[in-house]
């Protein structure tokens, strides 16, 4: 691991804990199972999104091929390599189902801003990358900010998150009613995520080669910090307003007594 890569994940390690510990992480095992299926249904519509996202950045890395590649190999495994019935969305839908939720539930309000909060991070790229065979500095910051959301922000902290919640869930009362099976969305993303956060710091690796003085490597340096940051931060965000939603939703439905 490089040295870089050690001291970001030293700075991320607090924010990562509470994305990581989160209300629905450590109840998770506890919660009725419709409060989860809620959840996930939240959580689906993100999951939608996520390859049209990593397909668009990919179009701003053309001067970069090693990049480029790694982002177009994580779009081609989310859709399934062209199998519709083997794209991560597909299988998180199954789950939604089999746990009683709803797949077509509106999005709620922290699903809607964490959804905006990465559009705004490509319309950022979009707007200040420039010509995309370009490999000019201001350029370079601005992928890496992009780098550092999708990469140290993201695919290195799946894994562990999956985890996590795999061990909720596979506690959980309900799913003595259901195949094993039922679970493969978060085992999938087990071995395939790290995988995936190596490439990118690859990319990362990359685009400071590129650059040319110690004054843009630092520069560069500080946009991939300042992307992992705000992309932990949205999606601790996503997860403390979605448990205060589905409490409050599990909370009337309680009072009304059963629909």
């Amino acid at each position: 691991m490089n040295s870089f890569r050690e001291a970001l994940n030293a700075e991320l390690q607090s924010l990562r804990q509470d994305v990581l510990h989160s209300n629905f992480a450590r109840e998770l095992g506890h919660l009725d199972h419709q409060q989860i299926a809620r959840v996930w249904s939240q959580y689906l519509h993100y999951a939608r999104r996520f390859p049209d996202w990593m397909l668009r950045l990919a179009g701003f890395f053309e001067a970069f091929p090693l990049a480029k590649s790694a982002l177009e190999e994580n779009w081609l495994e989310e859709t399934g390599r062209g199998q519709s019935e083997q794209s991560h969305v597909h299988k998180l839908t199954l789950f939604v189902r089999a746990w009683g939720g709803d797949e077509q539930a509106p999005a709620g309000p922290s699903v809607s801003q964490w959804i905006q909060d990465v559009e705004q991070m490509l319309k950022r790229v979009e707007t200040l990358a420039g010509p995309r065979q370009s490999k000019d500095l201001k350029h370079l910051a601005n992928l890496g900010f992009a780098l550092g959301w999708i990469g140290p922000a993201t695919e290195e902290l799946t894994s562990a998150q999956y985890t996590i919640f795999l061990q909720g869930l596979r506690r959980h009362a309900h799913m003595t009613q259901l195949e094993a099976s039922a679970l493969e969305f978060f085992e999938l993303h087990l071995e395939a995520d790290p995988l995936h956060a190596d490439a990118l710091w690859t990319s990362i690796d990359v685009l400071l080669n590129a650059a040319t003085t110690d004054s843009s490597r630092d520069d560069l340096q500080a946009h991939v910090r300042l992307g992992a940051r705000q992309g932990l931060e949205a999606e601790k965000r996503f997860w403390e307003g979605v448990w205060i939603e589905t409490s409050i939703s599990s909370s009337t439905r309680s009072l009304k007594g059963p629909a």
